[in-house]
């Protein structure tokens, strides 16, 4: 490995990491924001390789994207993500200390969540223009899962009668509770699919073009797709000159050539990403005037059961956080919890006017 040049080493180095991330059983979503940040130290190197890194490396690479405007929450994981990286590389024998471990940040204050009204959550839900929109605002909400769990989340894990599914993602495998309204909406929105994941890429079919070249010939170029729906590479081909073939014949000669070739991309293979999940609530959200994401909709979840009298520890069970620190912070956005407790007890809080 140390014959290859430090572009191709620290790209071999990233791909080495990233499988190893996946031995570790993190999560897709993880896999690409940590394999990402590599990447991106690995440019901030400047052609020199990762394992020559010291923490002055990583302090300045933090510098550079915090002027970029990076959060400081964005840093700190950006910091965490490089510190895995070291200790793979230390446990590898590349390097023989860990130099992210020696760069400390500053913690960020506590993020109040964004969260919606139930009268917005209506509203989202009935801007829905299609089934796959309805059920995947009402999953979200209805059970306050990740987008990650949400991408992963296969229909032979569905539990109608007993209202509830297994899901995989941040913390490993765990079961959420499935309300009538999300069961319904699944339902309509599967239309009898019995197996796959639950919410899939819906991506056209390519379009095959025959294009004039240069040279005054018929070239094409198409993908080939392999039985898992991912692109198993792009294929171009001469197919005549012009002035022996029509366009129409021109067509017809691709046909034959690509015929041995998986022109279609499977449909129900691949699940829909976290990222398109993203998309698909921003784009349903801006017809009513709103900005959401899938993480409003999961903290709107937690408030909102707080604020109709759950327990903060069930809610902690529901949400699948580790710590009961995490769920606490919904107690500073649920005004309806923290007047109900006000009016229970302070001894102050029940004065009449007469006694005034």
């Amino acid at each position: 490995m140390s014959l290859l040049s430090p572009i191709k080493l620290n790209g071999e180095l990233r791909c080495r990491y990233e499988r190893w991330l996946t031995v570790q059983r993190y999560s897709s979503e993880t896999r690409r924001v940590y394999a990402r940040t590599v990447k991106d130290f690995s440019q901030f190197m400047n052609r020199r390789p990762v394992t020559n890194a010291n923490h002055f490396d990583v302090r300045e690479f933090l510098v550079v994207a915090s002027r970029k405007g990076h959060a400081t929450y964005t840093l700190k994981h950006e910091l965490h993500a490089l510190r895995i990286f070291f200790d793979f590389l230390n446990m590898g024998g590349l390097v023989p200390w860990v130099a992210p471990r020696f760069v400390k940040i500053r913690s960020p204050r506590p993020r109040v969540p964004h969260v919606l009204s139930e009268a917005q959550v209506r509203s989202l839900l009935e801007a829905a223009n299609n089934p796959r929109e309805r059920a995947l605002v009402e999953v979200l909400y209805g059970t306050g899962a990740r987008p990650g769990e949400i991408s992963t989340m296969r229909i032979e894990e569905i539990d109608f009668h007993a209202g509830r599914i297994r899901v995989t993602g941040k913390g490993g495998a765990r079961f959420i509770l499935l309300g009538k309204p999300a069961s319904k909406a699944i339902r309509r929105y599967l239309s009898g699919r019995t197996s796959g994941f639950l919410f899939t890429e819906g991506r056209p079919r390519q379009r095959i073009c025959v294009y004039s070249a240069a040279s005054g010939g018929w070239r094409c170029r198409w993908k080939e797709y392999d039985d898992s729906g991912r692109i198993k590479r792009i294929r171009s081909a001469f197919i005549g000159y012009k002035e022996h073939l029509t366009k129409a014949a021109a067509l017809a000669r691709f046909q034959r050539i690509a015929k041995t070739s998986n022109l279609l991309r499977p449909s129900g293979h691949l699940p829909l990403r976290s990222d398109s999940i993203s998309r698909a609530v921003r784009n349903l959200a801006a017809r009513i005037g709103l900005r959401v994401t899938p993480y409003f909709l999961r903290h709107s979840y937690a408030t909102h059961m707080l604020d109709h009298g759950a327990d903060i520890r069930v809610i902690q069970e529901l949400l699948g956080h580790g710590r009961l620190s995490s769920t606490q912070v919904y107690t500073h956005v649920s005004k309806a919890a923290l007047t109900d407790t006000f009016i229970r007890c302070h001894p102050r809080s029940r004065i009449s006017d007469s006694e005034n």
